[in-house]
């Protein structure tokens, strides 16, 4: 039988996922939010944030582990919300995974550009890098206003790079090679980092609060984790391809945990470089390693670590959009929104979905203010979090832990969830008070587009739930 448009094909191995985990963790987290993180509430105690950021989230990885593996469907949490919910909870889950990687991928774009502005400045390309400014304010008669051109051509890329590539595996093809790159840059980065540092810029190594909760000292540590949850979101990108993965029941737990592992190794290792190469204060930027990198002195090593950077973060671009749309694929392939969202090419790429975010994606990134989006992004993703602990203690009460063999078990259900469940709303309600203008405008566009969905009746058909060895 032919293929039909609304089919994936599975051709991803655990190898492939470590690659998509890694190229979609780390990114922002590296390369962005370390340095904001380190100038306005940790000092070079962000280590500490980035560990108990992700002492929390490897929980949360691990009840994620047993959703992806027992619902082994393209979707993501939508997917699990879908069967062990319901599909009108399910399109409230959607409705924040979508604009928070968005937000997410806004940050990440924008910094990829103002690290290419800071590689053309180390190769004196100056012409160039005018140009580049100059291409930031649009100007139409006598108005004008803040547009990051640059910021849509290379969403632009991003959007030609997932739709015409031969096939999906191609994409985490390209993506390991940049992957490759990345690690390269970093790994070099810690090393030089170590070799050139000052350890006086570790003192104090948490600066003493000044007076405001979340201004440095442990409250600043804590609200610092807060901002990083966004550093571990990429482990998502996994669950959502689980459709697309060869021997899912196996696969997807190694390349979940092995990646995020890897991962929390890394920022450890990079934030202390960071600070110990240039006083934290300094890094309130959205290119921190450009800045720790200059102090060293060594022009080519500055240029080949930023154009190292510049690719690295284009990964993370790729491996997430290519995970977000297949959470929109899911959400049409079950009827709940039009079903054009769902179609295939022939390569097995759901392109209306790639295109329709990475357009989202170029209004967000190129207009709206980076630090705002982050916050948001960071909010969406502990309620997000949250949502996961939640759902693989309604997986173990409706079905038990031995309803399907094949399937990864998280540890200590119900005490793994609810310990991650009590340190992420700690973070959620220390972020609430910084977006909750923002919040409130984002659950009234959520709450009428809801009712604007089922007054139309754009009902998902209630589908009978599949588990792993069921015939699909």
């Amino acid at each position: 039988m032919t293929q039909t448009v609304y089919e994936l094909k599975r051709v991803l191995s655990t190898g492939h996922l470590i690659v998509l985990g890694i190229s979609s963790i780390v990114g922002s987290g590296v390369f962005v939010l370390t340095g904001l993180v380190a100038s306005s509430y940790a000092g070079p105690g962000v280590t500490l944030s980035f560990i108990l950021s992700g002492i929390a989230c490897m929980c949360v990885a691990l009840c994620y582990v047993e959703l992806a593996t027992t619902i082994p469907r393209a979707g993501g949490l939508y997917s699990y919300a879908v069967t062990l919910l319901s599909p009108r909870v399910s399109l409230l889950f959607a409705a924040v995974i979508i604009p928070s990687t968005l937000f997410s991928m806004s940050g990440v774009t924008v910094s990829c550009v103002s690290y290419f502005g800071s590689f053309l400045s180390s190769i004196h390309a100056y012409d160039t890098l005018d140009v580049l400014t100059s291409l930031q304010t649009f100007h139409l008669k006598n108005y004008s206003m803040d547009i990051n051109i640059p910021a849509l051509g290379l969403v632009a890329l991003i959007t030609l790079t997932l739709t015409l590539l031969s096939s999906n595996k191609s994409s985490i093809t390209i993506a390991f090679v940049l992957v490759a790159i990345k690690l390269s840059i970093i790994i070099g980065f810690v090393v030089l980092g170590f070799i050139y540092l000052d350890s006086n810029n570790w003192k104090p190594f948490i600066p003493p609060n000044e007076g405001v909760y979340g201004k440095f000292g442990l409250s600043g540590v804590i609200s610092g984790a807060s901002m990083l949850i966004l550093s571990y979101c990429g482990f998502e990108a996994m669950g959502t391809a689980a459709q697309e993965v060869k021997n899912p029941e196996k696969a997807l737990p190694r390349g979940i945990i092995t990646s995020f592992i890897i991962c929390i190794i890394i920022y450890t290792l990079v934030s202390l470089a960071m600070t110990g190469l240039v006083s934290y204060r300094n890094l309130n930027v959205l290119y921190p390693i450009a800045v720790a990198i200059k102090s060293i002195d060594i022009p080519w090593l500055e240029s080949l670590t930023l154009g190292g950077i510049v690719m690295g973060l284009m990964s993370v671009l790729l491996a997430v959009l290519f995970g977000l749309s297949r959470v929109l694929y899911a959400v049409a392939r079950d009827g709940t929104i039009s079903p054009v969202f769902a179609k295939c090419n022939r390569r097995g790429t759901p392109y209306m979905a790639t295109l329709t975010l990475t357009s989202i994606l170029a209004v967000i990134s190129s207009s709206l203010p980076t630090q705002t989006l982050i916050q948001c992004a960071n909010f969406g993703y502990l309620t997000m979090f949250m949502a996961i602990c939640v759902l693989v203690i309604v997986l173990r009460k409706k079905h038990g832990p031995l309803s399907v063999k094949e399937s990864f078990k998280c540890p200590g259900v119900p005490l793994i969830p609810i310990f991650a469940i009590v340190l992420l709303s700690k973070m959620w309600f220390a972020l609430l008070a910084d977006v909750y203008p923002f919040v409130v405008c984002w659950l009234t566009i959520i709450l009428l587009g809801y009712t604007l969905i089922y007054s139309k009746n754009l009902i998902y058909s209630k589908k009978e739930s599949r588990f792993v060895g069921e015939p699909v």
